[in-house]
């Protein structure tokens, strides 16, 4: 019969170093989460109720049934959309929206979308939409540092030195929801890349939104609760948070003519 080996007092500090010495090395690199405290889980519907996304439209050569594929396949329930290639003979028509809505059920941010600048046809469009329950929201302009705008006249954003014109058509374009009975509850989001100004008119964010508003796929374009010139929680592909900040005025300049 084999002996027993004897268990010795420096092997059971030998283990116990050992284990402690393993512990030292492994905790460091331990996933955080593993680690504390348990997290209620989030709904489903939660989740997919913070995610947007920009898509293409029959005008830009994708057929509305393949728009509608992506969209129940991914369970996406706002669509990012516009006045832009936007017609009555189509191939984009009010209709496409409407169809849209109706076969997935998404609600559509109505922008003014690239160098747009006809707030009258937003905001008549944005009644027909809000009238079939299709409407989440308004957006300024889609990058007015890459698609400079022309508005009264008066050239702004992209190769010009100042954004007047990009700040002033914001400024109509929230008055002009803001002041129709039907429209006026609705949000009115800021312009996408509302940093890259050139001067200082007041489009940095100067709000934070809703918190259930949490993200948004394939863009920047930022949004808001209620607010001129405001931004989301996290307002980027990149999920970048953005805290309250308020707009500088450079001298001689009024916080009142830029923020509404």
């Amino acid at each position: 019969m084999k002996s027993r080996r004897a268990i010795t007092p420096s092997k059971i500090i030998r283990t116990v170093g050992g284990a402690c010495f393993a512990l030292a090395v492994v905790l460091p690199i331990w996933p955080r989460h593993s680690l504390a405290a348990p997290n209620a889980a989030v709904a489903t519907s939660d989740f997919l109720n913070s995610i947007g996304v920009a898509t293409t439209f029959p005008d830009r050569g994708q057929p509305l049934a393949r728009t509608i594929e992506m969209v129940r396949y991914c369970g996406f329930r706002w669509v990012r959309a516009g006045i832009e290639g936007l017609s009555d003979k189509g191939p984009t028509t009010i209709e496409t929206f409407l169809d849209l809505h109706r076969e997935t059920g998404v609600r559509l941010s109505w922008g003014l979308v690239s160098g747009g600048t006809d707030v009258k046809k937003l905001a008549e469009t944005g009644k027909v939409l809000a009238e079939a329950g299709a409407l989440l929201a308004f957006e300024g302009n889609n990058e007015p540092n890459n698609w400079g705008v022309t508005y009264q006249g008066e050239k702004g954003g992209g190769r010009e030195p100042s954004w007047m014109a990009v700040a002033n058509l914001q400024r109509d374009l929230y008055q002009a929801v803001k002041s129709d009975p039907v429209l006026a509850k609705y949000p009115v989001w800021s312009i996408s890349e509302p940093g890259a100004q050139r001067d200082n008119v007041g489009t940095l964010p100067i709000q934070l939104p809703h918190p259930r508003w949490t993200g948004y796929l394939a863009t920047s374009a930022s949004r808001g609760r209620d607010g001129f010139g405001a931004t989301p929680k996290n307002s980027s592909i990149h999920c970048r948070v953005s805290r309250p900040r308020p707009v500088p005025i450079s001298k001689g300049q009024s916080r009142k003519r830029y923020t509404a």
